[in-house]
């Protein structure tokens, strides 16, 4: 079984991508894959001026007779920054922002947040585990503001601050999980 996680992006004062990505989610993988692609600020420039590009799917009703965008991959994970970055044309997205709810599933969410130009960083907890917990984690970041339950910030990081070495990343987004062991996770 993969990493379950989704990959948002925040423009102009709301999230316009929710991307589901199915394998390899976690930090050591799509995380060292996002810090890569955002510590290029061409990379950044190029995702804000395509961002307006984005158009999000009715349905799931199949729109390749009549759309003449492309499509990004329903299981794409991080490769969908790319398919932003490197368009010339709309994007028609699934955008499955629900999802990010269910803790248990989804265990993490990469929020890239092209106005504070920072990447935050979210990993899942399921019902049962923050029933189990003494003290209930307070909701935070631009998720919590979107409504999303069932996610916990694990760390903000400036594009600017962006570490170097990759590694730092995995650490800076696991460093509570043996707290959260010791809380009864």
């Amino acid at each position: 079984m993969g990493t379950r996680h989704l990959i948002c992006l925040y423009y102009n004062g709301r999230i316009i991508v929710a991307q589901y990505g199915g394998h390899d989610g976690h930090p050591s993988y799509t995380g060292r894959d996002i810090m890569t692609s955002l510590s290029d600020p061409r990379f950044i420039r190029r995702l804000r001026a395509n961002a307006p590009l984005i158009r999000h799917r009715e349905s799931d009703r199949d729109y390749s007779e009549w759309y003449e965008g492309g499509s990004i991959d329903e299981s794409a994970g991080s490769s969908v920054l790319d398919d932003i970055a490197y368009t010339d044309r709309p994007l028609l997205h699934s955008f499955n922002l629900e999802f990010a709810s269910d803790g248990g599933f989804c265990e993490w969410v990469y929020c890239i947040d092209l106005d504070a130009e920072v990447l935050e960083v979210y990993s899942g907890v399921s019902e049962f585990q923050m029933s189990r917990m003494q003290t209930r984690p307070v909701m935070r970041g631009r998720l919590a503001e979107a409504g999303v339950r069932g996610q916990v910030l694990r760390v903000t990081i400036p594009f600017i601050d962006l570490p170097g070495d990759k590694e730092e990343l995995v650490k800076a987004c696991t460093a509570e999980d043996e707290e959260v062991e010791e809380e009864g996770w």
